[in-house]
């Protein structure tokens, strides 16, 4: 599981409870060592502004009656927006947006003349 799948499953876990979610149950969830849970949850607090309180070794988010909490969405360049889709191969179908269709296209077009030898 790399970093940004055990910031979702983070999400996740402490967004589906009202009560704290021990260390424990993190390192067992997140298949990472107690280390690396404090390391999530502090890159969240400090780059994701996720309103996370520890109570006594365990953690939960801190949200007012009605209040919610939502990850900020993650944003992609054009280049990585069209390797990520290659790299699913001829799995993926672009549909639409037209011109994304087409720059996917043009990338394979090049690919294949630099192995077409």
């Amino acid at each position: 599981m790399d970093k940004f799948d055990r910031i979702y499953q983070l999400d996740r876990l402490l967004a589906g409870r009202r009560t704290p979610v021990s260390v424990e149950d993190l390192m067992r969830a997140l298949e990472c060592s107690r280390s690396s849970v404090y390391r999530l949850i502090d890159l969240m607090r400090d780059r994701m502004y996720a309103p996370i309180e520890a109570q006594g070794g365990a953690f939960r988010y801190c949200l007012e009656s009605g209040q919610t909490y939502h990850l900020p969405g993650l944003w992609f360049t054009a280049r990585e927006l069209i390797m990520d889709i290659l790299r699913h191969g001829a799995e993926v179908d672009v549909v639409e947006p037209q011109a994304l269709r087409e720059q996917v296209r043009e990338e394979l077009s090049r690919a294949v003349a630099r192995y077409a030898t």
